[in-house]
C-alpha cells in the first residue's frame, strides 16, 4: 500500500511543479500583452482583433501534439487571451440579458469570462450601447424564420446607419 501513494504523491509533486512553470508562462505572456497595449495606445490601433485570437489559435490547434484534448486549447487559450486582453484596456460588451441567457453564455464563449457582460433589457438597448460607446461589441440574439428573417429586432441597427 506504502508504494502505490508513494507513487502518487511523487507524480502530484511533479504535477504541480509543471502547473507553477505554466503560471509563471502566463504571466511572461501577460506582461508581453501589456506592452502590446502600450504600443497600441501610442499608435491607436485597436486593441481587440479578433482575427489575431482565431489566428493564435488555430496555430495552438495544428501545433499541439497531444495528449491533451486538441478541441481544449480553444478554450483554455481563449480565457488566456481574454485575461491578457483585460491587462490592455477593459473589453466591454452588451448582450440581451440577464446572466446565464444563451446571449450570454455565446458573449462568453466567444469574448471570455475577463469581459465586462453588461446586460441590456431589449435589442434596441444593446446596439445603442454599442453606438454611444458605451460597449465596444453587442450580442444578441439571430431569429431565422422559416421563410424570411424577422425584420423588427434588426430595425435599431438599420436606424444607426
Amino acid at each position: 500500500m506504502g508504494a502505490p501513494e508513494n507513487a502518487l504523491d511523487l507524480l502530484r509533486k511533479e504535477i504541480n511543479q509543471v502547473d507553477n512553470e505554466v503560471l509563471r508562462l502566463i504571466n511572461d505572456r501577460a506582461k508581453l500583452a501589456q506592452r502590446v497595449g502600450d504600443v497600441k495606445g501610442r499608435a491607436g490601433a485597436s486593441f481587440y482583433v479578433p482575427s489575431r485570437e482565431r489566428e493564435i489559435v488555430d496555430r495552438l490547434q495544428a501545433e499541439n501534439p497531444g495528449p491533451f484534448p486538441k478541441a481544449a486549447v480553444r478554450p483554455v487559450f481563449q480565457e488566456i487571451i481574454s485575461a491578457c486582453l483585460s491587462l490592455e484596456q477593459g473589453l466591454q460588451v452588451s448582450y440581451l440579458g440577464p446572466e446565464t441567457t444563451f446571449t450570454h453564455q455565446a458573449l462568453r464563449r466567444h469574448f471570455g469570462t475577463s469581459a465586462k457582460a453588461l446586460p441590456c433589457g431589449s435589442i434596441a438597448s444593446v446596439f445603442s450601447e454599442v453606438s454611444r460607446g458605451l460597449s465596444e461589441f453587442g450580442v444578441v440574439p439571430v431569429e431565422i424564420r422559416r421563410r424570411a428573417w424577422s425584420t423588427t429586432p434588426w430595425t435599431p441597427l438599420w436606424n444607426l446607419s
